[in-house]
């Protein structure tokens, strides 16, 4: 009777494993849906920031005096800065391309430095100085963007494997480990064949051969002397 309610407990056991690794491996593809859904996510954001970068490449490159006038080029290349910075706020990197995100962000603070003094210098009436300031320092702040973006974007992309990675070591250990205690508990469940001794072989006969063969000499001996004596 111990022996069957141990069994009995050892079939619990195994099903309540394989209820937890289910429900664990179950968690572990929802954190990978999410995972994957946050990755489209940023790789949107990544995509729509290299676009505003380009924008603003092509505003600060493009100013023609014919089609619009100063304060208007310089409002919209203003709209295009507070676009990639507002852009940048939105992405909420994660912890590991924290320092990626920072690099970004001072890159993009000169640059927008950059503008503010040339249109401070064109509203002082030096418009040559304006213009070659946001050119000698617009072209290389877009390059230096485009750069700090790629990084950025790597960095995430590293953070986002490197997870995707653990949770499917974690999985497959505990997936493995539910294995090795279901192939255990069978080995120990498993009915064993009891192995019957063979019967030793009877000697019975042969030992009253064997007696008869001792005593038939000494039953002649002793008739015998019964003889000699009458």
């Amino acid at each position: 009777m111990h022996r069957r309610s141990l069994r009995y407990s050892l079939v619990v056991l195994l099903f309540a494993a394989a209820a937890g690794a289910a429900g664990f491996a179950w968690t572990v593809d929802r954190q990978l849906a999410e995972l994957t859904g946050r990755d489209h996510a940023a790789a949107a954001r990544f995509d729509g920031l290299v676009q505003s970068i380009a924008r603003f490449d092509a505003a600060q490159q493009t100013f023609d005096p014919a089609r619009e006038s100063e304060s208007d080029w310089f409002l919209r290349v203003r709209r295009q800065l507070a676009r990639i910075q507002s852009d940048a706020v939105a992405l909420n990197g994660s912890a590991a391309s924290a320092a990626a995100a920072r690099t970004f962000s001072d890159v993009t603070t000169r640059v927008v430095s950059a503008v503010q003094r040339a249109e401070e210098n064109f509203q002082a009436g030096h418009d040559l100085m304006a213009t070659d300031l946001v050119q000698d320092e617009g072209r290389p702040g877009a390059e230096a963007m485009r750069a700090a973006i790629l990084e950025w974007r790597a960095a995430e992309a590293g953070a986002a494997d490197a997870a995707r990675a653990m949770l499917f070591q974690q999985l497959w250990s505990v997936l493995g480990g539910a294995a090795a205690l279901w192939a255990l508990g069978v080995l120990i469940l498993a009915p064993r064949a009891t192995v019957l001794s063979p019967a030793a072989p009877s000697t019975a006969p042969e030992s009253a051969i064997a007696m008869e063969l001792e005593i038939g000499p000494v039953l002649g001996c002793m008739l015998k002397l019964s003889t000699v004596i009458t």
